[in-house]
């Protein structure tokens, strides 16, 4: 009630001719400036309505932008992009809203939101050199850190003191870092000469290691079983498996092993059940039995197929569309991040959820499917149903 007033009363002053931009104040700002420093959504909406400039600097040399980044307002942030400022505006020291944002917002947003809208990672300060990445580990902001890294971020650029993000993490004791990031950033700059490691960072090599490993294992491992051997000389060829597994899991696997192995473990599976068919069982059953098994198959094999590489209903906007939506729920004083999606930039509805695996907005979100390798929502849930349905009757 008490912001309805002060709207009316702002309304009021400006029908009866005060300056929207006036400057005022021991930072010499505008209204638009004390507006978006209090977070205030709804007062920036009616004063941009009046043709308040957003990009006029304050005492300290800061648009509006750079204050919403650094108080962390995502909803204000989103709000001024959309209008049209600069992603990668220049306060007076040449510090960017990204910059702003990593060492004050120790949150995902707005540093995801303002990556999402295109915000540079290299861009440094004029004052001190740094880049966004530089001043997140000047706070000591791993949240920052590790969406910047896995954004792309550069850590070889050089500040005014001649330090690099890498020189600076690998001579310091950074506790604070999340472990497999600061491993990411070693591994990423270790020697790229040697042929070795550069096979073994090979994106599609890791990846087929990761799926066909599990069509390895169980062969070998029925291998052994039917060896006509000792029991101890078994266990020791299971034992040099697990070593061999072990080892080529260092070298080849990386962090996508979780959602990867699981798919890669049931057509391993199944894999190996159709060659035990073929080989040992389709000869001593009828032609109904094997008839059965080949239509539960086809209908197995179709509802995997459309659950796993079929629509799971992504929700998708063009980039006006997004600007769009995000204009019309400020103004609308109705921007919740409970129904906005700040890395996707659309408007989420009833039961979608950001899939954080994906990295997409699904709708009518049910989970993360690892063995299916897809997300379960809208558009395949019905196949999905199929599939399991399937699945337990040819069990």
């Amino acid at each position: 009630m008490k912001q309805i007033f002060i709207m009316f009363y702002v309304r009021y002053y400006i029908r009866k001719g005060s300056l929207v931009d006036a400057v005022g104040g021991e930072l010499m700002s505008t209204p638009l400036h004390w507006a978006t420093r209090q977070g205030h959504l709804g007062m920036v909406v009616l004063l941009m309505k009046y043709n308040a400039d957003p990009t006029l600097r304050d005492g300290e040399g800061c648009a509006c932008v750079h204050l919403a980044a650094q108080f962390g307002h995502t909803a204000i942030v989103a709000y001024l992009l959309a209008r049209g400022d600069n992603v990668n505006l220049l306060d007076k020291n040449g510090m960017t809203p990204l910059m702003w944002s990593a060492y004050r917002v120790t949150s995902l947003d707005p540093t995801r939101l303002l990556l999402t809208f295109g915000a540079s990672t290299n861009i440094a300060d004029r004052l001190h050199g740094n880049t966004a990445l530089h001043w997140a580990i000047q706070a000591k902001n791993h949240v920052a850190f590790g969406v910047l890294i896995n954004h792309g971020a550069s850590v070889d650029i050089a500040n005014n003191m001649g330090e690099t993000v890498y020189s600076i993490i690998t001579k310091r004791k950074n506790t604070w870092l999340d472990k497999k990031v600061l491993d990411k950033v070693i591994e990423s700059r270790k020697n790229k000469r040697n042929i070795c490691q550069r096979i073994s960072k090979d994106n599609n090599l890791r990846y087929w290691s990761m799926m066909l490993t599990p069509f390895f294992i169980f062969y070998i491992i029925g291998v052994v079983l039917e060896l006509n051997q000792y029991f101890p000389i078994k266990i020791g060829l299971f034992i040099l498996l697990y070593l061999f597994v072990w080892g080529i899991s260092k070298l080849l696997f990386d962090d996508r092993v979780m959602n990867v192995m699981p798919m890669a473990v049931y057509l391993a599976t199944k894999f190996w059940c159709y060659v035990t068919w073929v080989l040992y069982i389709h000869s001593y059953v009828g032609v109904w039995i094997t008839s059965l098994f080949v239509s539960c198959s086809l209908c197995l094999w179709y509802n995997f197929v459309m659950a796993w590489k079929g629509d799971p209903g992504v929700i998708t906007a063009d980039r006006s569309k997004k600007y769009q939506t995000i204009i019309e729920l400020a103004e609308r004083d109705g921007f919740d991040p409970q129904w906005f999606c700040s890395t996707c930039l659309v408007r989420r509805p009833l039961r979608s959820k950001h899939c954080s695996v994906c990295n997409r907005c699904i709708a009518k979100f049910d989970h993360h499917c690892p063995w299916v390798g897809n997300c379960v929502g809208l558009n395949n849930l019905k196949y999905f149903v199929g599939y399991l349905a399937t699945l337990s009757g040819m069990s």
